[in-house]
């Protein structure tokens, strides 16, 4: 009888242990996490496997029918560049996830397709230091798929109670399945209270939003992303979130959130006639007869009518969907100031402003009441 040596080539990648040193344990899983989910985008066959075996500590992330060619291993190869569904576009993902899950010491296998593959550091003796290296071997029978198995990953934090405190570097499962929304629909609103300020992005959390209401899930062609995908264009979410309660039916909510000023609706400029004679109805039924007004410097330039304060944004649409009728009198020197002290600094330039001023020292001497109304 004659033993059979199992076959290992080794592939060595120019990235030091150093390479995305903020990156975590959770920013690992999301770039597993995020090719699962392009490569369904990609393949409708294409399932993808999320599960933990809570006794052996090892999670699963891959997909079925998939592959991952030697070829990218190479920094720069990808397959995602011109997918708008995708949520990554450099090609990178897999490679630092390996990279940052070999630093925090956990043991990571990949069965890929009939090749199982090992991520470690080792000292090149080439670079004269510690890369990132792939050691790769023949699988015993062909797994159609691609699955990342990772060691070491208890539930929760209780079942570990070394594992620090530290959100970069803990290692749980329960904080993965609260940041991946499995199955979840995009471009919604997350009214849960435990949503509240979550952005995701293709169902995978991306970052907390400082003062919004609300937590949002939106298509990864709706929000794009950087590499690290930690972080979005606040303005895009802005216009993408207004966008969202704009058309969401949800007049009361809707309502609230306009007159509360909160930046979840900050880009909110166009609602349907039924919306629009809703808010106008509550806003009169609140404040009967009083005009919006979004400072006290415009309530003093409305000196004379019955005013409410309110966020800028919502008197704004109020008056975009509303004719109010308001009336000013006084003398023309009251007139005239009033206009000065809402406008001079907005929409004068200093040659403008000191011809404003002279105007209104001499309409103190002019006489006559006046009244209009618009």
């Amino acid at each position: 009888m004659t033993s059979t040596t199992v076959q290992s080539e080794k592939f060595v990648l120019s990235l030091s242990p150093d390479y995305v040193s903020h990156w975590g344990f959770w920013e690992a899983v999301r770039e597993l996490l995020q090719n699962a989910i392009d490569q369904k985008q990609v393949n409708p066959e294409s399932e993808i496997v999320f599960t933990h075996d809570e006794d052996l500590k090892v999670l699963t992330i891959g997909s079925t029918n998939s592959v991952l060619t030697r070829q990218s291993l190479l920094l720069g190869v990808t397959t995602k560049t011109n997918n708008r569904n995708a949520i990554g576009q450099f090609g990178e993902g897999y490679k630092l996830a390996m990279l940052v899950l070999a630093r925090l010491f956990l043991d990571v296998e990949i069965h890929n397709g009939d090749e199982i593959w090992r991520p470690a550091f080792e000292f090149n003796d080439q670079y004269g230091a510690n890369v990132l290296t792939v050691s790769i071997e023949p699988a015993p029978y062909d797994l159609q798929g691609v699955a990342f198995r990772i060691g070491g990953v208890p539930r929760s934090l209780d079942d570990d109670p070394a594992n620090p405190d530290d959100q970069a570097v803990r290692i749980c499962y329960d904080d993965i399945h609260q940041n991946y929304l499995i199955d979840a629909e995009d471009d919604v609103i997350l009214d849960e209270e435990h949503m509240q300020g979550r952005l995701f992005v293709g169902g995978l959390f991306v970052c907390k939003l400082e003062q919004f209401r609300y937590g949002y899930n939106f298509s990864p062609k709706t929000i794009k992303l950087g590499r690290d995908r930690g972080m979005a264009n606040m303005f895009d979410v802005k216009i993408n979130t207004s966008n969202l309660w704009q058309h969401s039916h949800d007049d009361a909510r809707l309502y609230d959130a306009l007159y509360d000023g909160i930046p979840d609706v900050d880009y909110v400029t166009l609602v349907s006639t039924e919306v629009r004679q809703k808010i106008i109805d509550r806003y009169m039924r609140e404040h009967p007869g009083a005009l919006p007004v979004a400072s006290q410097k415009e309530a003093d330039y409305f000196s004379g009518n019955r005013t409410s304060i309110v966020p800028g944004t919502f008197r704004n649409l109020l008056w975009g969907l509303h004719k109010f009728k308001f009336s000013q009198t006084g003398k023309p020197h009251d007139l005239l100031d009033r206009f000065s002290k809402r406008f001079r600094s907005d929409i004068f330039d200093d040659e403008g402003r000191v011809a404003l001023d002279e105007l209104c020292e001499m309409s103190k001497h002019w006489n006559g009441p006046t009244q209009t109304t618009p």
